[in-house]
């Protein structure tokens, strides 16, 4: 894209923009800031602190299915967070921010742990056209 003047523009809603305001080195502060808005304003308690992890969901099999998040954090907590921008309304776009937290959300426990292990994933997704009517 470029502006008016014929200088190039990327807009924030792009997913390079967004990844490397959220997740790029030291942007923790500003990661923890949004997660934070978002929770307040759901009336839930704060984080202190988040760390920003790999955003690569790898195969363990070969007919796995390999999903690459847009952000992907945990808080001191526990609680994993996998925040999604998306601007083209998708027809499975519903299914597949489930099957993302489906996945994480079933990563988190290994082979022995009781159930009382999980911990809570929280997906935060941001579109830019009505989700739910």
């Amino acid at each position: 894209m470029r502006t008016s003047s014929g200088k190039p523009f990327l807009p924030a809603a792009s997913d390079i923009v967004f990844q490397y305001i959220f997740s790029s080195a030291r942007s923790e502060e500003c990661l923890l800031h949004f997660i934070n808005a978002v929770r307040m304003s759901a009336g839930r308690p704060l984080a202190q602190k988040v760390e920003i992890r790999n955003p690569f969901n790898l195969k363990d099999y070969e007919s796995d299915k390999k999903t690459i998040l847009d952000i992907k954090a945990a808080d001191e907590s526990g609680k994993t967070y996998d925040v999604e921008i998306q601007t083209a309304n998708e027809l499975a776009f519903p299914e597949r921010m489930l099957y993302y937290w489906a996945q994480l959300y079933a990563g988190r426990l290994s082979s022995g742990e009781g159930y009382e292990q999980l911990r809570p994933v929280v997906s935060i997704v941001l579109t830019r056209f009505p989700l739910f009517s």
